[in-house]
């Protein structure tokens, strides 16, 4: 199962709001137990958190604040912002790790063996590869230049983030976070 700092979004379900936008949701489990029921605000606001009895929102908040304490800076086009680390930007990293992974699994039961993961921090693409072997991330670029060069046209960007996946062991990211920290 994909994971971010140890945390498993599990029975995700998605689905459009009355703006067309996607919201996703779904539970949370860290260590094999079920923490949190999770869900994208329909209007835009703070994500959505029904803890479990034993564990508390803030707790689990501060937990994730502490693996970025220094403020983010993002690029949306010409446009760079500087914003502090949240469950927000935490869950979309998980959703699309979880997405990322289930293409992977698609792909494999296709035959397919690689997984190059391009993205501008909103849009993404996936190509499904069959290699002969496995390259590292430098080694795959290089091969697929000309998939990365369409992905740059496509995002109108060249600030983009591009992943390779070749095993399941690739989809966990970050160092987990303890139940204990959640109390």
């Amino acid at each position: 199962m994909a994971k971010k700092y140890g945390i498993e979004l599990r029975n995700e379900l998605k689905f459009r709001d009355n703006g067309g936008q996607i919201i996703n949701q779904g539970d949370l489990y860290l260590e094999d137990q079920l923490i949190a029921f999770w869900s994208q605000d329909m209007w835009g606001g703070a994500d959505i958190l029904k803890m479990e009895k034993n564990y508390s929102e803030a707790s689990f908040r501060e937990a994730i604040l502490g693996k970025h304490p220094a403020p983010l800076t993002i690029r949306y086009g010409d446009y760079v912002i500087s914003v502090e680390y949240s469950l927000e930007l935490m869950m979309n990293e998980l959703v699309k790790l979880t997405d990322a992974e289930n293409i992977f699994h698609r792909a494999l039961d296709k035959g397919y063996n690689a997984l190059l993961f391009v993205t501008d921090g909103g849009d993404v693409q996936y190509w499904a590869l069959s290699e002969e072997e496995k390259y590292t991330l430098d080694e795959a670029m290089f091969i697929h230049e000309d998939l990365l060069a369409e992905s740059r046209e496509a995002f109108d960007s060249d600030d983009i983030e591009i992943k390779y996946y070749t095993s399941e062991s690739q989809f966990e990211e970050g160092e987990p976070i303890r139940l204990d920290q959640l109390i």
